[in-house]
C-alpha cells in the first residue's frame, strides 16, 4: 500500500448524524466509513438531556472513516468551519494496515 491509512472517528450528537454522514458521503478521498448509535460517557453535563443526566450517559452517533492525512484534515476543517460549538468530538489514529480478504 502505497499511502499512509488513518481512521478518523467522530462522537456526534444523533441530531448531526445525517449531515455528516453526507458531508463524508461527498468527500472524495473518504475509502470506506461506518456509523453506529451507541452510549457516550465522560460527556459534560450541560450537553445531556434530563434522562441521559439520570443515566449518566449520552446518546451519540460514532462514525469511522479510513481516509488519509490530508483528507482528515479537509474534512475536521469543514466540521470546525459548520459545527462549531456542536460538542462533535475526534480522534485520529495511523493504521499499520487495512484491505480487504
Amino acid at each position: 500500500m502505497s499511502e499512509d491509512l488513518y481512521l478518523l472517528t467522530l462522537l456526534l450528537p444523533e441530531a448531526l448524524g445525517e449531515e455528516i454522514l453526507d458531508i463524508l458521503l461527498l468527500t472524495e478521498g473518504v475509502q470506506r466509513f461506518t456509523s453506529t448509535a451507541l452510549f457516550a460517557h465522560g460527556v459534560g453535563l450541560d450537553r445531556l438531556d434530563a434522562q441521559e443526566q439520570v443515566l449518566g450517559r449520552a446518546r451519540r452517533v460514532q462514525v469511522q472513516a479510513l481516509l488519509s492525512a490530508a483528507v482528515g484534515q479537509e474534512i475536521l476543517a469543514r466540521l470546525r468551519a459548520r459545527f462549531a460549538g456542536a460538542g462533535l468530538h475526534y480522534w485520529i489514529q495511523a493504521l499499520p494496515a487495512a484491505g480487504e480478504i
